[in-house]
């Protein structure tokens, strides 16, 4: 409990929410003409993101807890940085995010698991969402599916 809850600090500092309001305003398709500005979003997002990934992965925090309380930050950040992170692979290696991608996988299943099955959290919560959108001025939608049969995510996955 007492990790979650530094979770919800590191995610709450001023620098992180605006890192992740400036992510969601990305165009994905356009990441090769992110400027410094845009990186520099990204690398405080994702540094923490990978942190929480290791606490996941060392069992400190509870991945269904994680998706409760972050999941749709999470998605919605991963699908607009998966093209940039593929190409960040070059410039760091395999090593790059490599707990976020170790994880991510099994917070997709997840997050399809908890979002159909309505029995999962009967009488503590409601399902959880099967659709998210990126952004409030944006259609762009996302999915367990999405995730699945994106390249770009798909690749990130794998």
């Amino acid at each position: 409990m007492k990790s979650l809850i530094q979770v919800a600090e590191w995610f709450r500092r001023d620098d992180v929410v605006a890192a992740r309001r400036h992510i969601y305003e990305l165009d994905r398709k356009t990441y090769k003409t992110w400027d410094e500005k845009d990186r520099a979003h990204i690398a405080i997002w994702v540094a923490y993101l990978d942190i929480v990934a290791t606490l996941v992965l060392t069992g400190n925090v509870a991945r269904r807890d994680l998706i409760r309380l972050y999941g749709d930050t999470i998605f919605r950040t991963v699908y607009v940085l998966a093209p940039f992170v593929l190409d960040q692979y070059a410039v760091y290696g395999s090593q790059y995010l490599k707990s976020t991608q170790h994880i991510l996988p099994q917070l997709v299943r997840e997050w399809d698991r908890i979002s159909r099955d309505a029995k999962v959290f009967r009488r503590r919560w409601r399902p959880y969402p099967r659709e998210l959108k990126i952004n409030w001025r944006d259609d762009t939608k996302i999915t367990p599916e999405t995730f699945r049969a994106d390249s770009g995510v798909r690749q990130f996955l794998d």
